[in-house]
């Protein structure tokens, strides 16, 4: 049983105050975190009506999953779905997940979203294991296919950037490039390839999730047939990832060819949300392009409206 909801604050300094007892409770769960972290590699956390387990070290998403009891992406995909459904909730079909991590975007469409199945690709050995136990946790494993491979555009393998730091940021390396560090093969495939195999069906898909550090590009181009169906996308852009990976160029071209308006779900809206023609992902590009250490990033929507 879900507790009693709290009242709203009712001034600005009740409101200053539920801030900052929110932030003692993110500290307090991170440093619960850092005990925990000395003892066992794992720990459980709930979040809506879902229970994941996590890592303790090494992975910022499992720390703040823990620590928030959310993840910034629930959020994304929370906007995003209030838009797709103007005004009415639809039938959900399937739920098609390009880095799918340990599956909490997934889960998060499946439990809270009514989503009928998951199709989730992650090429990780770490993630895709955890990826399993979370949906054997919430009983999903008749609704959520694990695919063990990175998404791409093109069917065979690929080393994966085991990161310095966050196992969050792992991407693939571009073709030609020189591995930064430690590297792992991978297994890489196209969402036509899954289509043809009869593990997605095209006209089932309700939503394309991508969040592939910058090898967004990548997966639109092995996508043709979700692209001809124009199903609804949701990605995570940086221009400046997108550039380094190759694949800017043609994610602003598939895009602009295949949709009619987009989104940057960064912003707040109270009426209608703020949709723009696409040709507008070129200006977007400029907004987030970045030469700095950290660049910068959004998440987008790109729908048809006509």
């Amino acid at each position: 049983m879900a507790p009693p909801a709290e009242d709203p604050p009712s001034s600005a300094e009740d409101r200053k105050a539920a801030k900052a007892r929110a932030r003692a409770k993110v500290s307090q769960r991170l440093e619960f975190v850092d005990v925990a972290a000395e003892m066992t590699p794992y720990i459980a956390v709930t979040s809506g009506a879902a229970t994941y387990i996590v890592g303790t070290s090494g992975d910022h998403i499992g720390r703040d999953l823990f620590a928030k009891q959310a993840r910034k992406e629930m959020r994304v995909l929370d906007k995003a779905l209030s838009v797709l459904d103007a005004g009415a909730r639809p039938e959900r079909g399937v739920f098609v997940d390009a880095g799918a991590h340990i599956g909490t975007t997934s889960i998060h469409a499946l439990i809270e979203h009514g989503f009928a199945r998951a199709v989730c690709l992650e090429p990780d050995e770490e993630h895709l294991r955890l990826l399993r136990v979370n949906s054997l946790m919430n009983g999903l494993d008749g609704r959520l296919r694990v695919v063990e491979a990175a998404a791409s555009d093109r069917d065979g393998f690929a080393e994966l950037d085991l990161g310095p730091s966050s196992s969050a940021q792992r991407a693939l390396v571009p073709a030609g490039a020189d591995p930064p560090g430690q590297t792992s093969p991978v297994r890489t495939a196209t969402l036509d390839a899954l289509c043809a195999e009869g593990i997605i069906e095209p006209a089932e898909v309700s939503v394309l999730w991508m969040d592939v550090e910058g090898h967004e590009g990548h997966v639109l181009a092995g996508a043709k047939g979700l692209l001809e169906r124009r199903v609804p996308a949701v990605l995570e852009f940086c221009p400046r990832l997108l550039a380094d990976a190759g694949g800017l160029e043609t994610l602003t071209r598939l895009v602009s060819e295949t949709y009619t308006h987009v989104l940057d779900l960064k912003l707040r809206w109270t009426d209608e949300p703020p949709l723009v023609p696409v040709a507008e992902v070129a200006a977007l590009v400029d907004t987030y392009g970045s030469d700095g250490a950290h660049p910068e990033f959004t998440d987008l929507l790109f729908v048809a409206r006509d």
